[in-house]
C-alpha cells in the first residue's frame, strides 16, 4: 500500500482588523470581502469578534443601522447580544443561539453586547439574497442548535453566485445607482422610514453617542460590481505544497 500522496492547493486568506461601526469601536477580525475574494457561494461578508473582554474594550455597541439585499447571520460562542430592529423585534442572541435577519427591500437594526457579558466571543456573516428575494419583506428568524457536544466548525460554501453584486458599507445591491440611493434615502431623515423602516428600544453603552449611524461619503468614481476568481486554489498560494512540485 502506497504511503505517498499527493498535495491538494489550497487558498489561504487572512483575516484583516477593522472597527465594527466606528473608530473607537471593539475591533473584528474580518475574512471576507477582500480584494482576492470576495464571494464563497453567495457568502458575502465574515466578521469574527473576539474573543473580547468587555469590561476592558466597552463591547460591541452598533447604533441602528440600514441593510439591503442580504441577510445577515449572528452566531455566539461567548456573551450576549441584544438586538433591535424594525420589525419591533427585541432579542437576545446567546452561546449556540443563531439570529437569521432578512433585510429584503431594506431594514435597519442594532446590535449591542448586553451588561451580562463579560467576554464577548462570535460571528457575523452575510449572504447576498437573489434577484427573486433582494426586494422582498424584512423578515427575522431565532433558531437555536444547542445540544450535549461541545464542537464549533464554520465552513462557508455554496455554488457560485452567477449574478453580479454591488456591495458598498451595508448595502448590497446591482448597481452604482443602486447604492447611491439607497445612502441617499437613509441620510433622508424625512423619508428613511419608507425604505428602512424605524428601529426602536437601542440603548447604547455611551449615552452621548450616536443615535444611529449615518452612512459615509461615497466614493466619486462608479462603485464596480465585484469579480471573483475561479473557485480554484491557485498553487502558488499553498505553502504546503512541496517546493519542488510549484
Amino acid at each position: 500500500m502506497s504511503t505517498t500522496s499527493e498535495a491538494v492547493p489550497v487558498e489561504i486568506i487572512t483575516a484583516r482588523d477593522v472597527p465594527l461601526g466606528g473608530p473607537r469601536a471593539m475591533t473584528v477580525h474580518r475574512t471576507l470581502p477582500q480584494r482576492r475574494r470576495s464571494l464563497i457561494g453567495a457568502w458575502c461578508f465574515c466578521d469574527h469578534y473576539g474573543p473580547d473582554h468587555v469590561a476592558a474594550t466597552g463591547g460591541m455597541d452598533v447604533a441602528p443601522h440600514p441593510h439591503t439585499g442580504l441577510q445577515t447571520v449572528t452566531w455566539l460562542f461567548t456573551g450576549e447580544i441584544r438586538h433591535d430592529d424594525a420589525q419591533d423585534v427585541h432579542a437576545v442572541v446567546r452561546p449556540g443561539e443563531v439570529n437569521l435577519m432578512t433585510a429584503g427591500a431594506g431594514t435597519c437594526h442594532s446590535e449591542v453586547s448586553t451588561e451580562e457579558t463579560d467576554i464577548l466571543d462570535g460571528v457575523q456573516l452575510w449572504t447576498v439574497l437573489p434577484e427573486d428575494a433582494r426586494h422582498g419583506p424584512r423578515r427575522f428568524d431565532h433558531l437555536v442548535n444547542t445540544g450535549d457536544l461541545q464542537a464549533r466548525l464554520i465552513l462557508l460554501g455554496g455554488e457560485p453566485f452567477a449574478e453580479e453584486v454591488v456591495m458598498w458599507w451595508n448595502f448590497v445591491g446591482r448597481s452604482d445607482e443602486e447604492i447611491r440611493s439607497y445612502r441617499e434615502q437613509w441620510n433622508d431623515l424625512d423619508h428613511a422610514a419608507e425604505r428602512f423602516g424605524v428601529t426602536e428600544g437601542y440603548v447604547g453603552h455611551d449615552q452621548e453617542g450616536p443615535r444611529r449611524l449615518p452612512a459615509p461619503v461615497m466614493p466619486e468614481t462608479p462603485v464596480r460590481a465585484r469579480t471573483n476568481p475561479a473557485p480554484v486554489a491557485r498553487p502558488g498560494d499553498d505553502p504546503y505544497r512541496p517546493k519542488d512540485a510549484r
